[in-house]
């Protein structure tokens, strides 16, 4: 079965730089409700692919592929809740500032988030 393209890549408001893909602040909540579904199964997708490498005991491959399930999981739970952020390294601050420290998400959990 061929990939179907998702339809919010030929929105006006959707960025594509390298390593970051990102909607404008005018995007729509449809556009919002597309990308956060999409970055989900990517995060899905993507764990199967950690506990598949797990099992060949390739262990930075599955590191990586641990690290952008929950990256692909938090970026769309930042969308999610109007939270733009545009690098890596802005997907954690905003994580922590908006969510542990605000007491929604366990320290540990994000501990665990923040080592990978």
């Amino acid at each position: 079965m061929a990939k179907m393209r998702p339809t919010f890549i030929d929105s006006p408001n959707f960025v594509m730089e390298p390593d970051n893909w990102h909607l404008t602040d005018n995007a729509t909540e449809e556009e919002k409700k597309q990308i956060v579904d999409y970055r989900l199964e990517k995060s899905k997708k993507t764990l199967e692919d950690a506990k598949k490498v797990i099992e060949l005991e390739m262990w930075v491959t599955a590191a990586n592929r641990l690290y952008y399930a929950a990256y692909y999981a938090v970026s769309a739970l930042l969308i999610s809740n109007n939270i733009n952020a545009k690098t890596h390294d802005g997907i954690i601050r905003m994580f922590n500032q908006h969510f542990v420290y605000a007491g929604k998400i366990d320290r540990e959990l994000a501990r665990q988030y923040n080592s990978l």
